[in-house]
Parts: structure tokens; sequence; C-alpha cells
């Protein structure tokens, strides 16, 4: 397995050993040109044009969608890669990471139309590529996809036959995709071969249902607030009950008929709105519910002048809701202030106090 050095070293002449390969036919790159002329056609068939590139090389693909007018993000551990990469598509946001120890942060606080990866994930092993492409899936935008080209098989025997056939050229340090073996891991995936050693796969997720939140199911809210600790809501339910009532909005995920997460605001609707809870039940984050929540908030109200929030101040929440957005009051030479009535305080508090 090449290492960073050989990445350099290997970066002006890689397309050129590349093309050799995928004109003979031969394994590793038989299928490349294909490869990702599905993908470059696929992403510029769907409305969205935000594209994150993991181990982009030379940018072969990720230049042409570039042109195409996407706004490309995207990492690679080589610096002479990067170099290539920059002076192709220099309005890129291009990171330099070993992908293998996971993204970035800034790019863990965008949403993406699309994910791409072409010939790079086969250097994680079987049991790392699971959770890394799990870890992926929340970054999708609604509708979003994750697109993977690479030496890939349909089954563990179509990769062992072509590993005879390849004899000495095998690279043992490389760990290729087999769909079957990979599919029960991600019900929500398709494999597209290309070659008789390359293949296209694409992930999506099964997205909850959000709607408006239609009366008012006091177990089902109860249970959702419990799973965050928001115990000043569920330790006065008459409380809650009462704040859904005057809501001025109401969202909720659904999954199979269970509540995965709601949105609850307050305002007037047209000069200001309130998102005063956001919330999803710990076992379904990192899937985009949250995102979703607040798009749909954004939908119903598109011409409000402002939405507000109050959130806990860490850089997971403020680089969440700064990806969807929002910025910090001070922004605008602005100070949000506070009033609290202590005496409504749930009677635990007040004793703790």
């Amino acid at each position: 397995m090449l290492n960073q050095t050989g990445f350099d070293l290997w970066a002006d002449g890689y397309d050129q050993s590349v093309g050799l390969s995928d004109e003979s036919d031969t394994y590793p790159f038989a299928g490349y040109k294909q490869v990702l002329g599905e993908i470059y056609g696929r992403v510029l068939s769907s409305p969205g044009r935000r594209v994150l590139d993991i181990g982009f090389g030379t940018a072969t693909l990720t230049a042409k969608l570039y042109a195409a007018g996407c706004t490309i993000y995207g990492q690679d551990f080589s610096p002479r890669m990067l170099a290539l990469a920059r002076e192709k598509m220099p309005k890129a946001r291009l990171y330099p990471g070993d992908f293998t120890q996971g993204l970035v942060a800034p790019l863990l606080e965008e949403p993406y139309d699309a994910i791409i990866a072409t010939y790079s994930l086969h250097h994680l092993t079987d049991s790392e590529k699971i959770p890394f492409l799990r870890s992926l899936l929340p970054l999708l935008s609604p509708g979003g996809r994750i697109y993977i080209g690479d030496v890939a098989f349909p089954n563990r025997e179509a990769l062992l036959n072509c590993q005879l056939k390849a004899k000495e050229e095998w690279d043992e340090d490389e760990f290729y995709f087999v769909y079957d073996e990979l599919r029960p891991h991600f019900p929500h995936s398709r494999f597209t071969p290309c070659s008789h050693c390359a293949g296209l796969l694409e992930l999506w997720q099964d997205a909850p249902e959000i709607r408006v939140m239609d009366g008012y199911d006091e177990a089902a809210i109860l249970s959702l607030y419990r799973s965050v600790g928001w115990s000043n809501y569920t330790g006065r339910p008459d409380m809650l009950r009462d704040s859904f009532l005057h809501s001025l909005l109401t969202l909720g995920a659904y999954e199979g008929g269970h509540l995965l997460g709601l949105l609850r605001c307050v305002g007037d609707g047209a000069s200001i709105v309130y998102v005063q809870d956001l919330l999803v039940d710990p076992q379904h984050q990192r899937r985009g519910i949250g995102r979703r929540l607040l798009q749909a908030l954004m939908a119903q109200y598109p011409q409000v002048y402002q939405m507000i929030l109050s959130t806990d101040s860490t850089a997971e929440n403020l680089g969440f809701y700064q990806s969807c957005g929002f910025v910090p009051l001070t922004s605008f030479n602005c100070q949000s202030l506070m009033w609290v009535n202590r005496t409504a305080l749930t009677p635990k508090a007040k004793s703790e106090g």
C-alpha cells in the first residue's frame, strides 16, 4: 500500500497509469472511465450541487463536476495531489487529512447532496468500512446519495476469480468491496457492475417522514423528552402540554409510526419564528433528522424576517446550527437576554436552589 510519499511520487503520472489499465481491461482499473461517467451523470441528474470528494487524488472527476457548477469540498492526504487539485479547482474547499483517521472537522459541519469516493476507500479494512460509511450518511442532504466507485465485486467468488487471474499483480494491502457482504449493513444500497473488477456502490438513507404534528400524543412526546433528559418539561407535563397547544407550529419526524424527533416553535410567523425545542431521540441522532426538521420549518415560513433559537454553547451545537445558516446574534452587534421566572421551576429544581 502506498504511503503519503508514494502518492506524492505517483501523482504526476497517476492519470496515465490508470488509463493504460482501463484501456487494456486489466485489474485494477478496468472500467475506470465507466465508473467515473456513472458518478458524473448521477450527480448532475440530481437537483443538488454540493459535492464532497473523499480521497480526490488528481481531481479527474471532481474537476469536471466543478466545471459543471458544483460546489466542491474534499479531503486528501497527499500534498502533491492537493496542489494539483487546487490548480484545477481554485475555489474548491479542499483539506489535507488522512480519511482513515476520519474526516477533518470543517467537513463534518456541511450537508452534501452527493458524497463521492473513487478508488480510495479500498484503503479501509472491511471492518473499518462499515462504521466509516455509516458516519457519512448523516452528512447527506434530504435525497442525497453516497457514490463509491472502486475495485468492487458482487460476491466473494467474483473477487477470488479476479485475484486468481491477476496473479502477482494483485495488491494484498488493499481491501476491496464485496457487495453481498456489505448489503446487510446498508439495506438502502445498490451495486452497478462496470467491469469484471470494478463497480459503483450507491448508498442512501431511508428518511423519516416529517409532518405537522396532529393532536397531542402525551406518551410519545414525554418519552422523547425523557430520552434527551429535558427534565424541566417531563417534571411538569401540564406545562409541556400547554406549551404545545399554544405553539405556532410543531413538526414531528416519524418512522413506522414512532416519533423520533420534533421541532416546536413560537412567534408570529411573519416578523419572527423562535425555535423553542429541537430534539431527536439519541438512538436516531446523526441521521440528519434535526437538519430536516429545520429545513421543513424554513419551508413553512419562507418569507419570515428572522428565525431565532437558543442552544447550549458547545462546538458541536454551534457548528450544526451554523451549517444550517444560523449565525450568532453578536455578528449583528446584538446581545440576547433572558428573564427566568424562578417561581415556575420544578419542585426539585426549587429545592436545589
